[in-house]
């Protein structure tokens, strides 16, 4: 009995210990790109280059990162799967090694400390300086859509991605960056001579070298870039350098649009300009970030797009987040005679969440983002380009209820233009996890809209079951209807998801789902399964 009562103790104790070694911090998602998104925590915060991070919306896992890039209290983090879409203001928790913070906090930062991942070594947070490191991932993704309709227009799309990041050259100052997707599209039957049976759409998104370390003032980036601090560019072909002044951070970078549909040299869209940010503050206080960008991008001779840009967030501790993206397009020579202005707001994006109570929370966005004209999009109808045509204001209440229920209400307004009445939203949801079973969670939702010339509604039931090492099971139901009165149209359409992630091993996992679509519109069923590898 004293043998199994001092295992039991020892065992206890190596928990707790792991436990004081480990925590989960949770930061909030500021901006969102097409292949990274960017939280307001970084080095400072105790993240380090690897961390693995997790986006959660009602109690499930949505998203699975790891963190890409880094400086003191920010980072943009790659998606390495995912299930849902993630937004502005979600939270992202991040296991944060407390041994490493401590560290971070009571001794300067080495040279090889932006590349930091404990997760390459568990049996200590150490690595050997002299010894380059190689960090990615791999991924295989096969989705199939069996279309039940009379049309049969079957479709199978198989990605294979790769990422690899090759750190700590040179001493720490040197580190090689390596992004791709290939596609292969397999239709039932060719659409049309551009749409054939079978095609390939391959993609290299990042292929870098960046020189400094993390503790260097001067940063250098060469190859095809995706800028994180002006992210609204995309990515380019070309070199970027950055120059760190204690709080600010000044940039300038140039280079060629890698895919465009002219691919001469003379016609190629190059881009240009610079950008000041300037940072200040502690996350768990009261931080400051803004970034503010002038942009151009010319095709040939000829002017596509000249604008400023500008990012920003504050936040008071976790009481008060507040975070904003802008672009103001400079006019001149045809894209004055067509906007008519010198100068044009054609793009705000502004978010706000305020914790009231520790049981309430408000939270406002307003959405004013426009695709901006450019030199392929001059010719188009003025009427894509609206004014009005994506404004709208939505507000939201996450209110904490007993036995571990959440309840989130929310309206939204958005204004087309042309003298059309304004589409109003209404929504309300409910969410519930760990009383019945642990691990187990329960959702709710139902949305209304109704417009000048449309309404509908959605509703959708979702249950959930969380096993020990991160094995999961899903089960959805849906609904959602329309009608659009000047056709006399109505549609009504079902969907049944079915979903399954477990780890095969310790760094592989798979996660696979099934979809059943009934109704006017869809008539089908979609097969999705993944298998991606972290090394």
């Amino acid at each position: 009995m004293n043998k199994r009562l001092m295992t039991i103790t020892l065992a206890c104790l190596l928990i707790l210990l792991a436990a004081s070694h480990a925590m989960a911090e949770t930061f909030v998602v500021t901006y969102r790109s097409l292949e990274l998104i960017y939280i307001d925590g970084g080095r400072d915060d105790g993240l380090a280059v690897g961390d693995r991070g997790e986006v959660r919306r009602d109690n499930q896992v949505i998203a699975e990162l790891d963190v890409a890039h880094i400086a003191a209290h920010s980072a943009s983090l790659h998606i390495i799967t995912q299930t849902g879409d993630i937004a502005v203001g979600d939270t992202v928790s991040v296991t944060v090694s407390m041994a490493r913070q401590e560290k971070t906090d009571t001794a300067s930062t080495t040279p090889n400390g932006f590349f930091d991942s404990p997760r390459w070594n568990p049996k200590s947070l150490e690595r050997d300086a002299s010894k380059p490191v190689l960090d990615g991932s791999v991924g295989l993704r096969v989705s199939h859509w069996d279309d039940q309709s009379t049309s049969n227009l079957d479709f199978t799309q198989t990605n294979a991605t790769l990422r690899l990041k090759v750190s700590n050259l040179w001493d720490g100052k040197l580190a090689l960056d390596f992004r791709t997707r290939g596609r292969h599209n397999l239709r039932q039957r060719s659409y049309s001579s551009s749409v054939p049976e079978s095609d390939w759409d391959n993609n290299i998104y990042e292929f870098s070298v960046l020189y400094g370390a993390a503790d260097d003032p001067f940063h250098m980036q060469l190859g095809r870039i995706a800028p994180r601090r002006v992210s609204g560019i995309g990515r380019f072909d070309g070199a970027l350098i950055e120059q760190s002044l204690t709080r600010l951070t000044i940039g300038a970078f140039a280079g060629a649009e890698p895919s465009w549909q002219y691919q001469t040299r003379d016609n190629a869209l190059h881009k240009l300009g610079g950008y000041a940010n300037y940072s200040a503050g502690s996350r768990r206080t009261s931080r400051i970030e803004l970034t503010l960008a002038a942009i151009a991008e010319y095709h040939a001779s000829t002017v596509s797009r000249e604008f400023l840009y500008t990012q920003g967030r504050f936040n008071l501790g976790s009481r008060l987040n507040i975070s904003h993206t802008a672009e103001f397009d400079i006019n001149r020579s045809w894209r004055k005679t067509t906007a008519g202005e010198t100068i044009s707001l054609s793009s705000l994006y502004l978010y706000a969440r305020y914790q009231i109570t520790n049981g309430l929370a408000a939270s406002v966005n307003f959405d004013n983002r426009k695709t901006p004209w450019t030199y392929d999009t001059r010719d188009m109808a003025d009427s894509l380009f609206d004014d009005n045509l994506r404004q709208g204001l939505r507000g939201r209440l996450d209110i904490n209820l007993p036995l571990r229920v959440v309840a989130q209400v929310g309206a939204g307004v958005r204004d087309r233009g042309n003298n059309l009445k304004p589409t109003h939203t209404y929504t309300a949801g409910l969410r519930q996890s760990g009383v019945i079973l642990r691990g187990l969670s329960l959702r709710a939702n139902v949305s209304n809209f109704e417009g000048e010339d449309e309404r509908g509604h959605n509703t959708s039931f979702n249950i959930s079951q969380s096993f020990p090492h991160q094995v999961s099971v899903g089960l959805g139901y849906s609904t959602y209807y329309y009608a659009l009165g000047s056709e006399a149209l109505v549609r009504d359409n079902r969907h049944t998801d079915l979903s399954l992630r477990f780890p095969i091993k310790r760094r592989m996992r798979f996660d696979t789902s099934i979809q059943l679509n009934t109704g006017d519109d869809t008539q089908g069923h979609r097969f999705d399964t993944g298998l991606s590898y972290q090394f």
